[in-house]
């Protein structure tokens, strides 16, 4: 039968309406985290929709994620530049902080279990391992700083801003003979708003900057465009985020009038628009697990809600139904200038995590 998505329930308003800036689902599918513009990190159950935690790490957060399979800990980066890991057990929370970079951290991308993250702020990017110190503490230790892409101008920390970066391949090792991938978004005087890359590495959602109209869907073994995915004249921000939903079969693009349209990333019709009442939408999260068939999207809005969505069967035409979509993952890139996928000056890069002689291996 086919599935369509319900307001689960939206999350108690932590008595403030500071803008959310981000949502993440943990991997088991049994928290959500939110963070918000003032500041304020909250965990909820997704079961019951209580909440369980509220950190306070002073400076705005722009991104969290869940290192691990479990909830066992949450790591966000903050607009000082800081790096924020937080250990959760069901009586307590640890938490421990350290400068990380000099600008505000805009992403980070974790690599599960491994205790591997890739973090970007201002024109750098850090890949970082947890380590354990002999008094049973945990370490988070610079291993790699890639370079910078060319700049046509002279200042290049002013040109060059990585708004993004995700894992093409995961590295078995971070030593001399490190071999995985990482996809980073660079933003050029201000053309990539925001990024996605599919499960199976196979294909990138775009939105373009300033006030694009539409997400663009490009094959990253093709180097192509294969879709554009329209958005409604005057329903647009300067930054719209786009996410992979339903096992990559589907996109999820937000807007500035509250809505969240999903479409068939194959035929590129629209299957279903989530309403939030006129609302601009900042953040989409999305989880999915195959073997219970439980498909979850989590939104963050402007006014500091934040909604989760879960699928039911419904008998209707317009719905989510399971598409077979062509997969082609490609593992040989070692450096691609996206720049050909837009039309526009934008430069989305693939950067191979190469492997210096001269690592920094110890802080």
């Amino acid at each position: 039968m086919p599935k369509r998505y319900k307001k689960k329930f939206i999350l108690p308003n932590p008595g403030y309406d500071s803008p959310v800036t981000v949502v993440a689902i943990s991997k088991d599918g049994k928290h959500i985290a939110s963070a918000y513009l003032d500041g304020r990190v909250l965990v909820h159950e997704i079961s019951s929709g209580d909440q369980l935690y509220d950190f306070a790490p002073g400076p705005a957060v722009f991104t969290l994620v869940w290192p691990r399979s479990d909830s066992s800990s949450l790591l966000f980066g903050t607009d000082g530049g800081t790096l924020v890991s937080a250990s959760i057990s069901s009586r307590e929370v640890e938490t421990s902080t350290f400068q990380a970079h000099r600008a505000p951290i805009k992403s980070l991308s974790p690599i599960e279990n491994a205790m591997i993250v890739a973090s970007c702020a201002g024109s750098e990017v850090r890949i970082w391992k947890q380590v354990i110190t002999l008094d049973g503490k945990e370490h988070w230790r610079n291993q790699i700083d890639l370079p910078t892409p060319p700049s046509e101008t002279a200042r290049v920390d002013d040109a060059c801003v990585a708004i993004g970066a995700q894992w093409m391949k995961v590295p078995t090792t971070l030593d001399n003979d490190c071999d995985g991938l990482l996809l980073v978004s660079y933003q050029w005087h201000g053309i990539i708003g925001a990024f996605d890359l599919s499960p199976d590495r196979s294909t990138l959602a775009v939105h373009g900057f300033p006030r694009s109209v539409r997400f663009d869907v490009y094959d990253v073994k093709a180097r192509i465009k294969v879709r554009s995915l329209e958005v409604e004249q005057g329903d647009s921000l300067p930054y719209l985020p786009v996410k992979y939903v339903h096992d990559g079969f589907a996109v999820a693009g937000g807007s500035y009038a509250g809505n969240v349209r999903i479409w068939d990333l194959e035929s590129g019709d629209r299957l279903q628009v989530l309403r939030h009442g006129n609302i601009p939408i900042r953040t989409i999260a999305a989880h999915y697990v195959k073997e219970s068939q439980v498909f979850l999207i989590a939104t963050g809005a402007s006014n500091g809600q934040v909604t989760l969505w879960d699928t039911v069967v419904e008998n209707e035409t317009d719905s989510l139904e399971p598409v077979k979509v062509p997969s082609s993952v490609y593992w040989g890139l070692w450096a691609v200038g996206l720049q050909n996928f837009l039309l526009t000056c934008a430069i989305v890069l693939i950067l191979a995590i190469v492997c210096y002689h001269h690592l920094t291996t110890s802080h």
